[in-house]
C-alpha cells in the first residue's frame, strides 16, 4: 500500500497553498505562517504548526471562504510572491557574488532537524545542520542535503509517577509531513537498490523543500527489505552503536546514486562535522523581538546579522519596550508548560504531584532559569542541588522568587542518563521547592523554541564544553545571558559560587525596578547579550566561511 496520500484539490484561487505548505521556508517566515494561522487558528495550534496536516483536516467550506476573503487573499498572495522570490535567488548574497551559475554544495549527514512537522531527528548535530541549510537558503547559496528518513524514529517522552523516562514511538505519516516523493530524471519516483556488504537494500527517496535548499531523505522502510534493513531508517542511535554504523554505510552507498538518479551534480562536498556551529537567527529569534528590531533598526536587519558594529544600534530600542517583550516571552513559555500539563491530566489523569512537576505552579512574573540538553550521567546539573535548603530559600523567597525549568532526553539505552533524569524529576516533585522547579516533558523543537525564547537565564554546565552548546546560543540571541556552573574539583565550591551569584547579583538586579516598573540594569544586560550574541552566534558566518572555502576565497570580500 502506498504510504503517501497527496493533499486533496484546493480551490483554484488558493491552489498554491499546497506548494507553500510543503516548503519549510514557512517555518522561519512570519508572513507565511500567518497564512495558515489565519486560515484556521485553532487547527493550526491543534496540529502543532504543521500546515500539511492542517490542509488535510481543514473544512472544505473554510477553504472556499478563504478563496473569496480579500484579507486572506492579501496574505496569501504576499506569501507566495515572497516564496517565489526566495526560490529565484534574486538579490541574495550569493547572486551578488557573481557565482550564481556554480553547481550546488552537497551536504551528506545522517540527520537534518528542521521543524517539528518533520520529526526525523533532533540531536544537536542534526539541528545545527538544519540551521545551516536554512541560512544557506537565505543567502541564496545552493545546497542539497542527503540524509536518512526516520519514519519510525520519533520517540515521545513520558515519565512515570516516580520520574523514570519511558518512550513511545510515533510512526510518521508521510502524507501529513512537509515531504513528497522525489522524482527522478525519468519522471518516476526515485527508487533503487544500494549494494551493501551484507546484501542489496532497497531505497526510496523523499524530498523536502527548504526555501532555496533541497533535502533528500533515504528511506529503507520498504516491504521488500529484510526487517533489520527496514530498521535502518528507524530510531536515533548513538554514534558508536552497530545500528549507527550500518546507517552510515547505507548513507555512503546511497547518496551518490540517489543524486545521480535525481540529476543533481554537486560542485563541492561539505563535511557537516567540520562546521563551526551557528544558529539560524530568523528561525530562533522570537517574533516579539524581531518586531522591535525591524521597527527601530530597519526591516533589512537580516542582511546585517553578522556585522558586529551594526548591532550597537540596539541602544535605540527603548528599555520599556524590550522589557515588555521579554515579559511576554516568559508568559508564552509558562502558558505552554501549563497547557501541556493540562493535556496530560486530561489524557492520562496524571496525579497532582506530576502536574506540579510539569509546571502548573510556575509564575509568569518570576525570574526563570532554563536548562536543556541530551541527558547523560554527567551533565553536571547535580551541583545546583548540593545544598537543597539554601537553593530552596532562593527559589521560594516571598518577594523575589526564582524558578528553574529543566528539559532533555536520555537515549533509551543510556541507563546512567535515565537515572540523572530521575534525580532531576524527583527535585521537581519535592514540595520543599514549592513548585519552583519544573521538568518540561517530551522536549521537541517546538518546546525548545519556547524555552530558549522565554527563559531569563540559561544554565550552562561544564559538561556543555564538549558539545556545540546550541541551547546556550539560542537563548542568548533572545537576550538570556548564560549562567555558568564553574568548574571545581569540589562540588561544594562550585555550588556556593552559583548560590552567591544568584543571591548577591542576579536576583537583586532582576527585581530592582525603576518608577515605571522596568529593571533598567537587567534590561541593559539583555541588550548587551543580544548585541554580542546575534552577530557572534549566527549561522550566516559559518555558511559564508564554508562557501568561501569550498568555492572561491574571493567571496569573503563581496
Amino acid at each position: 500500500m502506498d504510504p503517501y496520500v497527496p493533499l486533496p484539490p484546493l480551490p483554484a484561487r488558493v491552489g498554491r497553498l499546497n506548494d507553500l505548505a510543503h516548503d519549510l521556508w514557512w517555518s522561519w517566515n512570519a508572513e507565511a505562517r500567518e497564512v495558515f494561522r489565519d486560515l484556521d487558528y485553532p487547527l493550526w495550534r491543534f496540529t502543532d504548526h504543521n500546515p500539511v496536516l492542517l490542509l488535510h483536516l481543514v473544512d472544505p467550506e473554510r477553504l472556499a471562504h478563504a478563496a473569496r476573503d480579500p484579507e486572506f487573499l492579501r496574505l496569501y498572495d504576499s506569501a507566495i510572491a515572497s516564496l517565489d522570490l526566495v526560490r529565484s535567488g534574486e538579490g541574495t548574497w550569493w547572486s551578488r557574488s557573481g557565482q550564481a551559475g556554480l553547481p550546488p554544495i552537497a551536504c551528506i549527514a545522517p540527520g537534518f532537524s528542521l521543524h517539528q512537522a518533520l520529526p526525523v531527528d533532533s540531536d544537536s548535530h542534526a539541528v545545527a545542520i538544519g540551521d545551516y541549510c536554512k541560512e544557506a537558503s537565505d543567502l541564496g547559496v545552493p545546497v542539497v542535503g542527503v540524509g536518512m528518513m526516520h519514519p519510525r524514529g520519533y520517540a515521545h517522552q513520558r515519565f512515570t509517577g516516580e520520574g523514570w523516562q519511558q518512550e513511545s514511538h510515533e510512526y510518521l505519516d508521510r502524507s501529513d509531513a512537509p515531504i513528497s516523493p522525489a522524482i527522478g530524471r525519468d519522471g518516476q519516483r526515485c527508487t533503487f537498490a544500494a549494494q551493501l556488504p551484507w546484501g542489496d537494500v532497497q531505497i526510496q527517496v523523499w524530498q523536502a523543500r527548504v526555501g532555496r535548499a533541497t533535502l533528500y531523505l533515504l528511506d529503507t522502510d520498504l516491504p521488500g527489505n529484510a526487517p533489520e534493513d527496514r530498521e535502518l531508517s528507524a530510531a536515533f542511535a548513538p554514534d558508536d552503536s552497530p545500528l549507527a554504523e550500518r546507517r552510515r554505510a547505507v548513507l555512503r552507498a546511497g547518496a551518490t546514486p540517489a543524486l545521480a538518479l535525481l540529476g543533481v551534480e554537486p560542485g563541492a562536498m561539505l563535511d557537516p562535522r567540520g562546521l563551526v556551529p551557528g544558529v539560524h537567527v530568523p528561525g530562533w529569534l522570537a517574533r516579539d523581538l524581531a518586531v522591535l528590531i525591524e521597527r527601530d533598526l530597519g526591516p533589512d536587519w537580516r542582511d546585517h546579522q553578522d556585522e558586529d558594529a551594526w548591532w550597537a544600534r540596539l541602544s535605540s530600542v527603548p528599555d520599556e519596550d524590550l522589557w515588555s517583550a521579554r515579559q511576554r516571552l516568559r508568559g508564552y513559555l509558562i502558558d505552554f508548560a501549563r497547557e501541556r500539563a493540562r493535556r496530560r491530566w486530561t489524557r492520562e489523569q496524571a496525579s497532582g504531584p506530576r502536574l506540579v512537576a510539569q509546571g502548573t505552579l510556575l509564575d509568569p512574573s518570576t525570574l526563570t532559569i532554563g536548562f536543556a540538553r541530551r541527558m547523560t550521567g554527567d551533565v553536571g546539573a547535580d551541583v545546583l542541588f548540593h545544598d537543597p535548603a539554601r537553593l530552596a530559600a532562593i527559589l521560594t523567597a516571598r518577594r523575589r522568587p526564582v524558578q528553574i525549568i529543566f528539559a532533555g532526553r536520555a537515549h533509551p539505552s543510556d541507563e546512567a542518563g535515565k537515572r540523572q533524569l530521575q534525580r532531576i524529576f524527583s527535585r521537581a516533585l519535592d514540595p520543599a521547592f514549592g513548585g519552583r522547579i519544573a521538568f518540561l516533558e517530551d522536549y521537541d523543537l517546538h518546546a525548545a523554541r519556547l524555552l530558549v525564547q522565554g527563559c531569563d537565564l540559561w544554565l550552562t554546565t561544564p559538561a556543555d564544553a564538549a558539545s556545540p552548546a546550541l541551547g546556550r546560543m539560542k537563548a542568548a540571541i533572545n537576550g538570556a545571558p548564560p549562567l555558568l556552573i564553574e568548574r571545581s574539583p569540589q562540588e561544594a565550591v562550585a555550588a556556593r559560587s552559583i548560590y552567591r551569584r544568584l543571591e548577591e547579583d542576579i536576583v537583586p538586579v532582576f527585581y530592582h525596578r525603576d518608577r515605571s516598573g522596568v529593571p533598567t540594569e537587567w534590561v541593559g544586560r539583555v541588550r548587551q547579550t543580544l548585541r554580542t550574541s546575534i552577530p557572534g552566534h549566527c549561522a550566516r558566518r559559518s555558511v559564508k566561511a564554508s562557501t568561501e572555502k569550498l568555492y572561491n576565497p574571493g567571496l569573503r570580500h563581496v
